[in-house]
């Protein structure tokens, strides 16, 4: 019965302790577009949507803001830069 209700649980809390971290934190206000309810939406949306894997989102949210913030291209991918950089 224990594992059935942490198995229950496990979904609530892989979205509402991420949401209310990244809501309270200056990192998650920076990537916000809307500092509004639909901007707490949007995050909650995200990490609804990631802890179920299935990969939507509002994309209001600056999705690259953070560890993700690399301007420069891959070095193994030189199809992705403009051909004048060649």
């Amino acid at each position: 019965m224990k594992l059935a209700m942490i198995a229950l649980l496990a979904h609530p809390i892989l979205i509402l302790m991420p949401t209310g971290l990244f809501a309270a934190t200056n990192w998650g206000n920076k990537a916000m577009n809307n500092p509004g309810a639909h901007g707490f939406s949007e995050v909650l949306y995200e990490f609804s949507s990631a802890s179920a894997n299935n990969g939507s989102g509002f994309e209001g949210l600056g999705d690259t803001y953070g560890a993700n913030d690399n301007l420069a291209a891959a070095p193994y991918s030189p199809h992705w830069t403009s051909p004048r950089a060649w």
